[in-house]
This record gives structure tokens, C-alpha cells and sequence, in this order.
């Protein structure tokens, strides 16, 4: 069934509590998804989530490019609803509500392998974001010759998923967003003044310049030359 999906997932490694995360989430799909096609990427010094992604994709052979996080879940009927919908629009939005587990939750599902989750856990004591804007999606791989790769510029913290987003929504007006799907983070630690270091505000800056309305154009075609000639 998900023989024509690559995952596309960027990593790298910090903490013994992500690196358990993370083989908590491969193992997984491996058990949920066996057809699927895994494609994790990785960068040498400061985390470049976009450079990360653009490896993962270079490793893909499937004709749909399912984009994730190392830290997320999704279900399997979720993934089933966009191959559906990838059929009739370019990019498929996998979720209208992300919900972040709180560390005791997130702690019973990994402890107890826990491969199926309630779509919107009624009830639940955790943070629930409405329309996230973030990148998880499902895309026609096809669709990268016009959008080009993720904006390497990035680096650190910041920008590099609304950025693509942007790309997408700017190259494509046959998008979908699945009503009533769910994906869930996972609870980490993180550094609370990640958006004050000098990554964050350079990422900032790029964004400001290169992702108005009347640079996008010009910035996507950037990004297909380089990912032509990557």
C-alpha cells in the first residue's frame, strides 16, 4: 500500500532523549508502513534542517515524498487519506491539529510501544496547535523541478519549514489540507532561548528578503537550479 511513498526525515543527534525519540518513530513506520521507503538525512556541524532534508530527498526512488519530522507521529490511515488525495492536488497538507504530548504521555507510548493513537485524544491535557504552519506534507516529486530544494541558507532554528511552505504555496494552487487528522510531538527538552541566538536572526533576515510576495518568484527559481544540479 505505501510502496510509492519516501518518508523524508532530517536528524541529528543530540541527546540520548532524542536519539530514543527517533528510534521510537523509524521502528515505527518500519512496523506500521514496511513498504514504505525511509530516507533519513544528516549534516556535519551546526543542524541545517534544510541541507539535512535535501540529503534525505537524493536518497529517495518513490514518486511521492512524504515529509516528516525525527520528533512527529502519524497514523497510517492519515498517510492511506493522502495517497489518496495526492492523486488529485500536488501537495497534500497532512493535518489540521498537531497536538504536543506532554513528557508523561509521551513516555507511556514509547514505554509501552504504543503504534496507534486516538485522532484527537479528547480530553487530553496536552497543547493542541490548529493549522500549524509548518512543512509536513505528502508532495508529487515532480513537483521539486518547479519548487527546488529546501533553502539551505538556514541554519540553526528557524524559518526553514515556513519557508517552503511558502515555495509550495506559490507554486501550486492544487493544495488540500486533510480535515480532521492529527500528528503528535513527541516531548523533548529544548533550549529555551533558541530564538535569540544568531542563527534565529539570521534566519529571520533571509526570510524578510527572499520570501515577500515579490521575491518568492525569483527565490523559487534559485532553488530549481540548484536542485537540478545537485
Amino acid at each position: 500500500m505505501f510502496n510509492d511513498i519516501s518518508i523524508i526525515i532530517p536528524y541529528k543527534e543530540s541527546t540520548p532523549e532524542r536519539s530514543k525519540i527517533f528510534e521510537f518513530v523509524i521502528n515505527r513506520y518500519k512496523s506500521l508502513m514496511p513498504d514504505a521507503e525511509i530516507c533519513i538525512g544528516c549534516n556535519e556541524g551546526v543542524f541545517n534542517q534544510a541541507k539535512s532534508l535535501n540529503e534525505a530527498i537524493k536518497k529517495s526512488t518513490r514518486k511521492y515524498l512524504l515529509f516528516m519530522d525525527s520528533d512527529v507521529i502519524i497514523n497510517p490511515d492519515t498517510v492511506t487519506k493522502c495517497l489518496e488525495m495526492i492523486e488529485i492536488y500536488d501537495v497534500v497538507f497532512t493535518h489540521d491539529l498537531l497536538i504536543r504530548l506532554t513528557p508523561e504521555f509521551s513516555k507511556h507510548i514509547m514505554d509501552n510501544a504504543i503504534l496507534i493513537l486516538n485522532q484527537r485524544l479528547e480530553n487530553f491535557a496536552g497543547q493542541y496547535f490548529h493549522y500549524p504552519l509548518n512543512s509536513i506534507c505528502m508532495i508529487r516529486k515532480e513537483l521539486l523541478n518547479k519548487t527546488g530544494c529546501f533553502d539551505d541558507r538556514f541554519e540553526g532554528w528557524g524559518h526553514t519549514d515556513t519557508a517552503f511552505r511558502a515555495v509550495l504555496l506559490a507554486a501550486t494552487p492544487n493544495v488540500t489540507t486533510l480535515k480532521f487528522h492529527t500528528i503528535y510531538h513527541l516531548h523533548h527538552s529544548y533550549n529555551p532561548d533558541f530564538k535569540n541566538d544568531t542563527h534565529f536572526n539570521n534566519n529571520s533576515k533571509i526570510y524578510e528578503e527572499n520570501y515577500t510576495p515579490s521575491k518568492i518568484s525569483e527565490t523559487m527559481k534559485y532553488l530549481s537550479e540548484k536542485y537540478k544540479n545537485s
